[in-house]
């Protein structure tokens, strides 16, 4: 069970890395992104399991004038692909 100072601690480390990881995953240079996707990723990913869930929730947010994808749309796409 995580104490109120753990969860703190977890949110300040995945404010710090996920943005950073998704910058990293938008550039339009397709070597960054595959450099990024296959070894930075892993790392952050690998320490905090549970961060795939925010990190998830950051790629799917949408932009400014996209429409929102439903839980049930997400979740066919990920079984889909």
């Amino acid at each position: 069970m995580s104490t109120g100072i753990q969860t703190e601690g977890l949110n300040a480390w995945r404010q710090l890395w996920i943005p950073v990881l998704l910058e990293g995953l938008s550039s339009p240079d397709t070597h960054h992104r595959h450099r990024v996707s296959l070894y930075a990723v892993p790392v952050p990913l690998g320490l905090d399991q549970a961060s795939v869930l925010p990190l998830l929730q950051q790629v799917l947010r949408p932009q400014p004038g996209q429409l929102a994808a439903s839980d049930a749309q997400v979740g066919q796409y990920l079984v889909s692909h």
